[in-house]
C-alpha cells in the first residue's frame, strides 16, 4: 500500500472499508480469486497529495516567514507614510514621489496576499471542509481565511484608488 493511501485513510476514515463483523473481515476477492486492492479515485489521491503537502513542516515554516516578511513590509510603509512631510501633503506642490522601496513594499506584500489566497483553497482540497467547520480551534481557520480575504480586496481597492489619483 501506497504513502498516499495511507495518508488517505489516517485522513479520511470513512474512505477505508469497515468491517462490520468477524466474517466480514475476509479480505475481498475478485472474479479471480485474488485480493481486491482498495482504488482511491483520482481526486482523492489527489487531494491526499495536496494534505500531505500542506501538513510538511517546510510548508508551515514558510507560510510563518511569509506572515513575517508581510508584516514587515506593511509596518514599514506605514512609518514611511507617517514620518514623511506633513507640510509636503498640504501644500500639494510638492515633488516629493515615494521611494522605489516603499512601491517593492507593496508589491510584495501583494504577492505574499495573493499566496495566501492560494493556501485557502489548497487547505480546502487536502482537509476538506471539517478543516474549517468542526475541527479543534476551526474558528481561527475561518477567521485567518477572512483576515486574508479582506486584506486582498483592501490592497487591491487601496492600489487601484491611488493609480486614479
Amino acid at each position: 500500500m501506497d504513502s498516499a493511501t495511507l495518508a488517505v485513510r489516517r485522513s479520511f476514515p470513512a474512505a477505508a472499508p469497515a468491517a462490520a463483523s468477524d466474517d466480514d473481515a475476509a479480505p475481498l476477492t475478485s472474479a479471480g480469486g485474488r485480493p481486491q486492492r482498495e482504488q482511491l479515485t483520482s481526486f482523492g489521491h489527489f487531494r491526499a497529495i495536496v494534505a500531505q503537502v500542506m501538513r510538511l513542516h517546510a510548508v508551515e515554516w514558510t507560510i510563518v516567514g511569509l506572515s513575517v516578511a508581510d508584516f514587515v513590509f506593511v509596518l514599514l510603509q506605514i512609518g514611511w507614510t507617517l514620518m514623511r512631510d506633513p507640510q509636503c501633503a498640504c501644500d500639494e506642490d510638492c515633488t516629493e514621489e515615494e521611494p522605489l522601496w516603499f512601491k517593492l513594499c507593496g508589491y510584495a506584500s501583494l504577492a505574499i496576499t495573493s499566496l495566501f489566497l492560494v493556501e485557502i483553497p489548497l487547505d480546502l482540497i487536502g482537509f476538506g471542509f471539517d478543516f474549517y467547520l468542526t475541527q479543534r480551534f476551526h474558528w481561527l481557520h475561518v477567521l485567518d481565511a477572512s483576515v486574508v480575504v479582506v486584506a486582498f480586496c483592501l490592497e487591491v481597492a487601496v492600489d487601484s484608488i491611488s493609480l486614479c489619483l
